[in-house]
């Protein structure tokens, strides 16, 4: 069920053209919409994606937004930008954002040992002495790789896909219902700890923790049972009181709730995804509008100016420290988006080719959220289809290049 999106693919920043990371000035503060939105219906109709939503924005004001094509084909359904879906990984920077949120007034450090708040031990049994600490966790240096065992973190919403005309059953075969799934503790135990009867290496990198950057959903889900350990509540519950009832965003949530407004999410052709789930939610099972990412956004660029509303000063300076240094990317790609393309990682929020943000990738979805420090314009882009072609990759990258273009633009008052 795991749907690997290749780096290159989400990496947009580093995939954008150099001349286009850099602040231009424009001649005239007049924001041509009309122009913008032409552009991107010519490059979403070569996406092949069933729905696209859109928006553009700075800190206090959405620029411009549009949806394009449908939410269902079954239905015409338009997708507009309250249209709400998964947003994938895009789902580490609240869970970030709620992190920071439990450890304001508490005696929690990001340099603690995890297992202070875990109700079993996780350890990498090839570093049977070296801790694993928060900061390595949501900065994926932590050495707790996914592996092969990842793909039993998803579960269906639908009882009787198995039926269903439209579902693309190739793509589902192994997939579990809600209810046969396991719990959250449960999933990572049988993943990361340690037993006397065997030795779950799978679930380990070969590296020292802290040493070696390697991406990990696996460490979002610990950070949801250490918010758990902390607050004493529920992280979805916690998460929803204290960052998305705060910001208006009333149609996001982490819970598996599908309203109406819900996209369906395909895979080729016309065929499908049925609705599905995580055990470890808080890698990317929140769900939310293009329009309400891109309030999420503009908190994020208000944070970034010293006038963010979640977190008190303290706590967005360690969201946007950049945490990591030429020694920890240890292949030549990792390596070179480092050196040239300023790859870094804060709490879950990533740098790269001038941006500040994250890309998410699941069955169906691809999404984008970044804003331009310099200009403090963002965009945030959700699709409710695969790309299953070399050009359909290449259409999204150019409307990427695109919004990448549009943000590093600076207005002349």
């Amino acid at each position: 069920m795991k749907k690997l999106v290749l780096l290159g693919l989400l990496c947009v920043f580093a995939s954008c053209k150099k001349e286009a990371s850099e602040p231009e000035e424009e001649k005239t503060t007049d924001y041509n919409s009309e122009v913008l939105e032409d552009k991107l219906g010519e490059l979403f109709s070569n996406t092949n994606s069933k729905g696209m939503g859109i928006a553009l924005f700075n800190g206090d004001q959405i620029l411009f937004e549009r949806g394009y094509g449908v939410s269902s084909l079954k239905y015409n359904v338009p997708y507009t930008t309250k249209t709400v879906q998964n947003i994938a990984s895009i789902s580490k920077v609240v869970t970030g954002l709620t992190l920071l949120k439990a450890m304001e007034g508490k005696d929690v450090k990001l340099n603690d040992d995890i297992n202070s708040y875990l109700p079993f031990k996780v350890k990498n049994p090839l570093f049977p002495d070296e801790s694993i600490t928060i900061q390595q966790l949501v900065t994926h240096t932590s050495s707790i790789y996914d592996g092969s065992f990842y793909g039993n973190s998803y579960y269906t919403l639908e009882a009787d896909f198995a039926d269903d005309p439209d579902i693309d059953q190739e793509e589902i075969n192994q997939l579990t219902t809600k209810e046969n799934s396991l719990s959250l503790t449960e999933y990572l135990k049988a993943t990361l700890e340690e037993t006397d009867s065997s030795s779950n290496k799978y679930g380990y990198i070969n590296y020292k923790p802290g040493s070696t950057y390697s991406y990990s959903n696996n460490g979002a889900g610990l950070i949801a049972l250490i918010v758990e350990s902390i607050t004493g509540q529920d992280f979805k519950t916690y998460s929803q009181e204290h960052i998305i009832k705060p910001l208006s965003l009333e149609n996001s949530t982490w819970q598996d709730d599908i309203s109406n407004q819900h996209s369906y999410l395909y895979s080729k052709n016309a065929l499908r995804y049925p609705f599905y789930g995580l055990v470890t939610a808080a890698d990317g099972a929140y769900r939310t509008s293009t329009h309400e990412l891109a309030i999420l956004g503009q908190e994020l660029i208000k944070a970034h100016q010293q006038e963010g509303t979640l977190l008190n000063d303290k706590s967005y300076e360690m969201f946007f420290k950049k945490y990591l240094d030429e020694s920890h990317f240890k292949t030549e790609k990792s390596s070179k988006a480092h050196e040239e393309d300023g790859f870094n990682k804060g709490v879950f929020i990533t740098y790269e080719r001038g941006g500040i943000g994250h890309s998410g990738g699941d069955p169906g979805v691809t999404t984008l959220l970044y804003f331009h420090p310099e200009t403090h314009k963002g965009f945030a882009l959700l699709f409710n289809s695969d790309f299953n072609t070399d050009e359909e990759e290449e259409a999204f990258l150019s409307i990427a290049e695109l919004m990448n273009a549009e943000i590093a633009k600076k207005q002349i008052k």
